[in-house]
């Protein structure tokens, strides 16, 4: 048994999809079974959030494959998918920079900033022998030892370009740099890209990618390689600083991958959606509005237009949802280039799947 087996009509619909020729939007279900027995099981194993670098891959991965084969109810386009993480700046900690985790600040992790000047960091170099970096491969490996095709592991949230260097120096710090060491912040950035570019692979084959396909944590499968890119740092630049320091090595990024979404995290990304789009290789953006108590959702008008711009650029369009919040948008685009990421009961994302067939 294997993903391209069990689930090979929702394989033909995502192969469809990535060539532009489904015939209507994608969704991806996030449905755990409705009964009281199965979510206590859901809750007991379930993967932390960040995963422990010296855990128990084996227990993980067991604990994944009962959570993906009992507890979830595949009711659209998804497959069984995991994306392990040690926390949001893993792949910094692949050049030497220092996670920090604490009890008291559960669900995440941090990086301590590396010391010094940019100059004496350099050159960003990724050892053999780099805790982080060899447990995320060996954890790839175990998970798909242990899946035997059931399951796709997933790749990780990478933050890598800018993200990466201003984990190394602080925010702060990373803005000084460009101003007064543009040469040096670029010599980094291209050290960066070389690291993304080997883990990528390295990674694809510790997890199978190519027996099983791919996934990236926002919600899309792929036979080929696929991932997300993404810069939250670019939030702090003017667009023609982006275009210098960002735009360049995000290309990097896609030239190491067949398919690909970008993540775009709230309104102060806006400005630089335009470069974004000029990617030829980029397929997608995925959209996150901002958060917080009346602050406008994915299913508000304020925000059609920016979906019409993505979209008429030829790229699709990603965003999370629930199922109303789906009808809403769909009756607005009409098109089939959007994945829905919905969060809802399995009857609901059902219901929706109709009619989305039908409308």
């Amino acid at each position: 048994m294997s993903i391209k087996i069990e689930f090979a009509p929702v394989v033909e619909r995502w192969k469809a999809f990535w060539i532009g020729e489904n015939p209507r939007p994608m969704v991806w279900g996030n449905c755990i079974k409705d009964d009281r027995e199965i979510w206590a099981l859901a809750d007991k194993v379930r993967l932390p959030y960040p995963l422990n670098i010296n855990g128990d891959y084996r227990q993980m991965a067991r604990n994944a494959m009962t959570y993906y084969r009992e507890c979830t109810e595949y009711v659209a386009d998804e497959v069984p998918a995991y994306c392990p993480s040690f926390g949001p700046d893993q792949f910094a900690a692949f050049f030497g920079v220092k996670l920090n985790y604490s009890v008291d600040s559960g669900g995440t992790s941090w990086s301590e900033p590396m010391p010094g000047e940019l100059s004496d960091i350099l050159p960003l170099e990724m050892s053999p022998e780099n805790v982080v970096y060899k447990g995320m491969l060996e954890l790839a490996a175990v998970f798909a030892d242990e899946a035997k095709s059931d399951l796709v592991v997933g790749n990780i949230d990478m933050h890598s370009n800018f993200d990466g260097l201003s984990a190394a120096r602080d925010p702060q710090n990373a803005c000084v740099d460009l101003l007064m060491y543009p040469d040096e912040s670029k010599t980094a950035l291209e050290q960066i890209d070389a690291i993304y570019s080997r883990f990528t692979k390295e990674y694809a084959g510790s997890a199978r990618q190519r027996e099983t396909g791919s996934h990236g944590w926002t919600s899309a499968y792929c036979e080929d390689l696929f991932n997300t890119i993404q810069c939250d740092f670019i939030c702090l630049l003017s667009p023609a600083m982006a275009d210098e320091f960002v735009i360049p090595y995000l290309a990097r990024e896609l030239d190491v991958l067949d398919h690909s979404i970008y993540h775009l995290d709230g309104p102060e990304a806006i400005p630089h959606l335009d470069s974004l789009l000029s990617l030829k290789k980029l397929d997608g953006v995925q959209w996150v509005p901002i958060a917080g108590p009346g602050k406008p959702m994915a299913d508000n008008p304020h925000w059609y237009e920016l979906y019409h711009r993505i979209l008429d650029a030829g790229k699709f369009l990603h965003i999370a949802v629930n199922a109303e919040m789906a009808k809403t948008i769909h009756r607005e685009l009409r098109s089939n280039r959007v994945i829905y990421n919905v969060g809802d009961s399995p009857a609901n994302t059902r219901e929706l799947l109709e009619w989305l067939e039908k409308n």
